[in-house]
């Protein structure tokens, strides 16, 4: 339910408007784009269903558009802009200057997890007037309580694996949870840590 209030908001940052009285006939016809890196992962799937639960009534048609990861994700916003095939977009997959250059003032929301955590990238994205900001959850309560849930079962040693530190607010955010509960209790130890997405795998195993 929190994923689905999250994109019924970004739909409404997304258009400028709110949910009123107003019959979906009564209202204009809008086609969004929703950007995620794999669309048909059960992840992906639950985004768009949310989506397509809320659309009809806003009288709106979801486009989704499939970026994978990495510098391809510029190109299909490029090709996606320069068709004009939707008004405005709402990424699960991340927000860059790069993207915002890319998609030539379309209004953009980005919801999730994949939100950069560089304060100058941030900065620089605040300054597109066509970026209308992000919906995120609490990733640091959410790293927190991971922690408090391990320790409480009986855990007392701990590794940890994440994705390279500034390249997600919302990893970083969950990282830093974990680490200040185990602060709080000193007889909860770190055996290992490794933040390089290209040892991710790795140091899972």
């Amino acid at each position: 339910m929190k994923k689905l209030a999250a994109v019924i908001l970004a739909l409404c940052l997304t258009l400028g408007m709110c949910l009123g009285a107003a019959s979906a006939e009564e209202l204009p016809r809008f086609r969004i784009g929703f950007v995620y890196g794999e669309p048909t992962s059960k992840l992906g799937e639950q985004f768009i269903n949310s989506l397509n639960y809320v659309a009809d009534d806003l009288n709106i048609e979801v486009v989704v558009i499939e970026t994978g990861f990495g510098e391809s994700g510029t190109a299909t916003l490029e090709s996606v802009a320069a068709a004009g095939s939707v008004d405005g977009i709402i990424s699960a997959a991340g927000a860059s200057p790069a993207w915002m250059k890319a998609i030539n003032g379309i209004p953009f929301v980005a919801i999730g997890s994949s939100f950069p955590s560089d304060p100058a990238e941030v900065e620089e994205l605040c300054s597109y007037d066509n970026f209308l900001g992000a919906i995120q959850d609490s990733d640091y309560n959410a790293g927190y309580s991971a922690a408090q849930s391990l320790y409480e079962a009986g855990c007392r040693n701990l590794c940890l694996a994440g994705l390279t530190q500034g390249m997600s607010a919302a990893h970083d955010a969950r990282v830093q949870g974990v680490l200040d509960f185990m602060a709080e209790h000193p007889d909860f130890n770190l055996l290992a840590d490794d933040y390089s997405r290209a040892q991710y795998a790795p140091a899972i195993s």
